[in-house]
């Protein structure tokens, strides 16, 4: 099974950036492995978005880790499906994100207005969702760690520190003494999927059925069980 993946960062799921495989790579690919087992020989390469359609629609590849579905790629690729429709419960990553602020503080989120305008937000290093942060009128500050960020939260450095759930959620308590508490509803969510080249499960339905249903038992238990080697 030839998978390729994205080059560029998705902490915790994909790691690093540019052509070569991470160390660690990446709690999706963990879970491949992990699922995978003895019936698969897995090979990963990491591609551009640009390009990573056409190596599946083009036999140079033959699954996806984490694609968004769209009715164009639903006629290119197959989806987990179930009766006729995508299957919600066999999604590969669910990138819920949101913010997280110290318990009582001044900054409020409605799901479309940020307020008060100007208000300093840390980020992650590489996550994806800088630019709508700063059209939401927020000042974003980057750091490589999430417990620099949150520790910076808990000292007053930041109004929030927006992140993933995944990720939040393992520090949304007590750091240093502060209490921190997320703020609903998210600021985003979105599901991805591992879809697979139609050639490839013409030849392998079964196998590839029976993949996707192991790395959906496995994923929650596995992702917790892995996530803090990610958070170093």
């Amino acid at each position: 099974m030839r998978a390729v993946y994205l080059d560029t960062s998705a902490p915790p799921y994909l790691m690093g950036s540019g052509s070569e495989m991470a160390k660690p790579p990446g709690l999706v690919i963990d879970l491949l492995r992990d699922a995978a087992g003895n019936d698969f020989q897995l090979s990963f390469r990491r591609i551009t978005a640009r390009r990573i359609i056409d190596e599946v629609r083009f036999g140079r590849a033959d699954v996806i880790l984490g694609m968004r579905v769209t009715p164009e790629r639903l006629a290119d690729l197959r989806f987990p499906m179930r009766n006729g429709a995508i299957d919600p419960d066999r999604w590969l990553v669910r990138l819920t994100q949101s913010f997280y602020r110290l318990e009582g503080g001044a900054l409020q989120w409605d799901g479309q207005r940020l307020s008060p305008a100007g208000a300093t937000v840390g980020l992650p290093s590489g996550m994806a969702m800088g630019s709508l942060l700063r059209d939401l009128g927020a000042d974003v500050v980057e750091f490589s760690t999430t417990k620099q960020l949150f520790s910076m939260l808990a000292a007053g450095r930041f109004s929030a520190v927006a992140t993933l759930d995944v990720i939040g959620d393992s520090f949304a308590g007590t750091v240093n003494g502060r209490r921190i508490e997320k703020l609903q509803p998210a600021l985003e969510e979105a599901d991805f999927y591992m879809p697979v080249a139609p050639a490839y499960y013409a030849r392998h339905s079964e196998k590839v059925e029976a993949l996707w249903h192991r790395m959906t038992t496995m994923r929650d238990a596995s992702y917790a069980r892995l996530l803090p080697q990610y958070l170093e």
